[in-house]
């Protein structure tokens, strides 16, 4: 008898669609989308630590950029020049850049080397892409907003 009222207990318990006796709804766990790019469903980006929302464009658009332009020699093999963007946010934030400076500084694309060398004048060494010149503007408007909203 015991057993079959624990039982009833757990059972309704289990079938009351996540309310509570408070009628407040549980937390869910984020879905795999959110966790792999940071927007709900609704298709924003939730808030930071601070409770305020980036803003800029995400680690998936800077990324996007990084595929589209610095595939041919950066991505998979040896990458040129020592510079390996198959991990991308953990090849670039906070890295030493090959010929000095840091590759990318959040919060400050004037001190990001990888910003630095898609323009039409970078601190050392030629200009990236290799072979087309600067990167345009566009493009360069990305890597320059993802960095200076801090990286989110």
């Amino acid at each position: 008898m015991f057993r079959f009222s624990l039982l009833t207990l757990m059972l309704v318990a289990c079938s009351d669609k996540g309310g509570d006796s408070s009628g407040t709804t549980p937390t869910t766990a984020p879905t795999d989308d959110t966790a792999t790019t940071g927007a709900d469903d609704t298709g924003t980006t939730p808030a930071d630590d601070t409770g305020t929302t980036p803003t800029g464009p995400s680690f998936d658009d800077f990324n996007a950029v990084l595929i589209a332009n610095c595939n041919g020699c950066h991505i998979g093999g040896g990458g040129s020049g020592g510079l390996k963007l198959d991990d991308a946010r953990a090849a670039t934030m906070g890295v030493a850049a090959g010929g000095g400076g840091t590759l990318v500084v959040c919060g400050d694309s004037s001190n990001s080397v990888l910003y630095q060398k898609t323009g039409p004048t970078p601190p050392y060494g030629g200009t990236m892409p290799q072979g087309s010149g600067p990167l345009d503007e566009a493009n360069r408007d990305i890597i320059k907003g993802w960095i200076d909203a801090g990286c989110p």
